[in-house]
């Protein structure tokens, strides 16, 4: 069985203190999110499927959500769910794009929608004045991750690449790539830019 427990998430976004924040402060968040996301892939379901804990559907968001029918189990069976689309023909255009797509990547507990809108922070209370740390300078905490509609069990390099899918790089957030938790959830190069040829494909 699967179970949820839910409690308020103390602070405000991420998102909205950003601006604000100093290299240090972003740092720091980035610390704590390598901590959060290192004990989140040491977590496993036995043999779970493919998708959320308790539907174990799939779900992909571009401009639109898809969710896989039926139950997927292997990566293969998944890569063929992401070059899929409805009322299309295979081409020789994603045929080659699936051709280079890897089926062997590890399963992991996945947040699917790590941007800082969902990430809680505050700032913590120092002991000499209450609001400052050592040295006077403020320090932040990560209080929570919300919003897990994306959430499930899935490759190893979806919450990278995922991560930097909604983020608008002339924004506010327009460094936001340069803190994610990358100790943890590592890199993916290759993994990105096949995404990028399915945003177009599926666009």
């Amino acid at each position: 069985r699967t179970y949820h427990f839910m409690s308020r998430a103390a602070g405000v976004t991420l998102e909205s203190l950003w601006p604000e924040l100093s290299t240090e402060h972003k740092i720091s968040i980035k610390t704590q999110l390598n901590s959060i996301f290192r004990a989140l892939r040491k977590e496993h379901g036995g043999r779970p499927k493919f998708g959320g804990f308790v539907s174990a559907i799939c779900k992909d968001t571009r401009r639109n959500q898809r969710v896989s029918e039926p139950t997927i189990h292997t990566e293969a069976q998944f890569n063929d769910f992401l070059c899929g689309k409805p009322g299309r023909a295979p081409t020789a255009w994603i045929t080659t794009i699936r051709s280079g797509m890897r089926d062997d990547h590890r399963l992991v507990m996945t947040h699917g929608d790590l941007h800082p809108r969902n990430i809680m922070v505050q700032w913590e209370r120092g002991a000499e004045d209450g609001v400052t740390g050592k040295g006077g300078e403020k320090k932040i905490r990560v209080t929570a991750l919300i919003d897990w509609e994306m959430s499930g069990w899935y490759p190893e390099y979806w919450e990278f690449v995922k991560s930097l899918s909604t983020i608008n790089t002339r924004g506010t957030l327009s460094d936001w790539f340069e803190y994610l938790p990358t100790d943890a959830i590592r890199t993916w190069p290759v993994e990105l830019s096949i995404d990028s040829l399915l945003e177009r494909w599926l666009g």
